[in-house]
Parts: C-alpha cells; sequence; structure tokens
C-alpha cells in the first residue's frame, strides 16, 4: 500500500515560516482566524487528549505558484499565519482523529481568495467551523472577529501587526440552475451502477484510482449519450492536487482551481477552449441539465484490492493526466 501511495505523492507542501522571522520589517503580514472544531455535537479541543487526537490542518497557495503551505492551528483553534504581501487561495483542509489504532482522515476543497495587501497587515478571514459527525464533515465560516481579536490582539500588537477584517468567501458553484436532482433519479434515465453514477465515459478511461494519461493538451472528453433526447450536458474541469506535509501525511485527489466549464452542450462530448498545463493531473465531470434543472455532478467508484488490505473509493470524479510536452 505504501508503495502504491508513494507514486502518488507529487510535491511537499511547505511549513510556515516562525513568528520571530515572519516581521513585518521582513515583508510579512498575518492570515488570522480561528477553527471551531465538534465531535459529534460537543465542542472539541484540537490536539493530544487522553483518549485518541484531533486534527485540522489549513492550506493555502499564492497566486501563480503551485507550491502548497499548510499551517496548523493551535489547541484552541486560533491560527496566525505569516505570510508575505500577495494573493492567495485557500484550498481547503484536512480533518481528522485517531483511536487507538484507529484512524480517520478527510480533506475538503473551500477555494476562497485571500488577498493580503502589504506588509505588517494582519488580515482576519473569518472563524472556520468544522463539524465532525458519524465520519461526515461539513465546513463553513462565521464573523466572529471580536472574540478571536480580543483572543489573538496581544499576540498581533507585540509583534506591529495592524487587524483587519476581510471575510473568506469561497468560489460559487459553476453554471446556472434554479433546481438540482440526483443524477440517478428517474428522470434522467441513467443506469447508475456500483462503478458509475451517471455518465459512463468513454475517453479518456483507465483502470481504477489511476490518471490515464491523453496525448493532447486539449483532450476530447467523451461520454455516452444520455437516452434522454431532450437534455444537454454542463462539463467541469479542475486540476487535482496531491501532495504531502507535517510529518509523513498526505493529501490525495483535492480538487484545486476550476479550469474550464461549458454548459449546454448539445453533444456527449467537449475539448478545452485553451491548451491544459503539460504533466498535470486534472479530474473533470458532466451533469445533465433541463432547463433551469440540473443534475448532480456524475462519480466514478472503484476497490483497490492489495495482499494486505483493500480499499475502496467512491464518488470520485473522472481523471486523466496531459502528456509532458
Amino acid at each position: 500500500m505504501a508503495a502504491s501511495v508513494a507514486l502518488l505523492v507529487s510535491c511537499a507542501a511547505q511549513a510556515p515560516v516562525s513568528e520571530a522571522e515572519g516581521t513585518a520589517a521582513a515583508g510579512y503580514g498575518r492570515v488570522f482566524g480561528r477553527v471551531h472544531y465538534s465531535y459529534n455535537g460537543a465542542p472539541t479541543e484540537l490536539g493530544l487528549a487522553m483518549l485518541g487526537s484531533h486534527d485540522v490542518t489549513l492550506f493555502v497557495r499564492q497566486a501563480g505558484s503551485d507550491q502548497m503551505q499548510y499551517l496548523k492551528p493551535q489547541r484552541d483553534g486560533t491560527f496566525s499565519w505569516p505570510l508575505k504581501a500577495g494573493d492567495y487561495v485557500l484550498v481547503g483542509l484536512a480533518a481528522g482523529r485517531t483511536a487507538g489504532s484507529y484512524r480517520e482522515n478527510t480533506t475538503r476543497r473551500y477555494m476562497a481568495p485571500i488577498a493580503l495587501a502589504e506588509a505588517g497587515t494582519a488580515l482576519y478571514i473569518g472563524d472556520i467551523r468544522v463539524q465532525s459527525r458519524g465520519g461526515r464533515y461539513n465546513i463553513d465560516v462565521v464573523d466572529e472577529y471580536d472574540e478571536t481579536l480580543r483572543r489573538m490582539q496581544p499576540q498581533l500588537e507585540g509583534a506591529k501587526f495592524r487587524p483587519v477584517k476581510a471575510l473568506m468567501q469561497p468560489e460559487r458553484p459553476p453554471g446556472n440552475y434554479k433546481r438540482v436532482q440526483s443524477v440517478c433519479a428517474a428522470a434522467w434515465q441513467l443506469a447508475c451502477s456500483d462503478t458509475h453514477q451517471g455518465v459512463e465515459i468513454v475517453a479518456p478511461v483507465g483502470p481504477g484510482m489511476t490518471f490515464p494519461s491523453t496525448e493532447s493538451l486539449t483532450p476530447v472528453l467523451e461520454w455516452k449519450p444520455s437516452p434522454r433526447k431532450d437534455v444537454t450536458y454542463d462539463v467541469v474541469v479542475y486540476e487535482s492536487l496531491t501532495f504531502a506535509y507535517g510529518f509523513g501525511d498526505q493529501v490525495n485527489r483535492l480538487l484545486g482551481g476550476r479550469v474550464a466549464y461549458a454548459e449546454g452542450l448539445t453533444e456527449p462530448r467537449f475539448v478545452p477552449p485553451t491548451a491544459l498545463q503539460p504533466g498535470k493531473k486534472y479530474e473533470w465531470s458532466v451533469r445533465l441539465r433541463d432547463g433551469d434543472t440540473v443534475s448532480s455532478w456524475s462519480t466514478t467508484s472503484f476497490s483497490l484490492n492489495l495482499l494486505v488490505a483493500g480499499r475502496r473509493e467512491s464518488g470520485r470524479l473522472f481523471a486523466f493526466e496531459t502528456p509532458e510536452k
């Protein structure tokens, strides 16, 4: 298992610089806030506890860079992240818990822009609520500026940072619609199965959790048409992010930036209008459209059988990798 996973790790995320290094004089600002973590409805401190541990890690990337940066909040959830002035995106977070030998972990995409205008500014991006219940994680951002600033003001003032409130706003879902129906609802006339939920893809295809290679930077993405002749198709393409962080932790197949979207296609195929980057992994999906009603996005499921353990992935988008040149 470890050898297979290692092949997926394409880069290592960078830890933040220290508070002593990340001064205003050195060209740094701060991004600050607080993570509120709850487990089965009970507010829970992060880090080690008697019966296990709970952890959250935030991931940020600077605009125009492939380098991911990560930060783990303090036990009470507060974080003060030294960053150079510039434009960033909070890509998402990883959250999980351990109890003895049991370990659960999930990653969640958020994709909210952060604009740190100048050194010496401490930008409040919001309080991030992470709710874990039954292995499911919900995330939202709320405004608790006064309380979080009260907790962190001595630290910010001591380092001569000026606080400014600038709440994050996540990327809007693509397209225009008023109603969403499950892609497996009878109205769409698609035969969902254990391996696909929605349309079946024709190209590019590959086994299991692989990223099949394409021959072009503008590949043809093709799927089997719906039996319904009166529907159209929407297509979306995202970059796929895989990276290591911390002490042996890793993220696989976290959706990054949206690189292409098309709406109301009458034929079951799509070619990105501009060339994709060479040697990069991407994920894509298709939904059906009937006026202002759309289906949920099509996904795939698969099992990986190994000598020592098995693994099942469900609800994944389709995948491919572009050629190196």
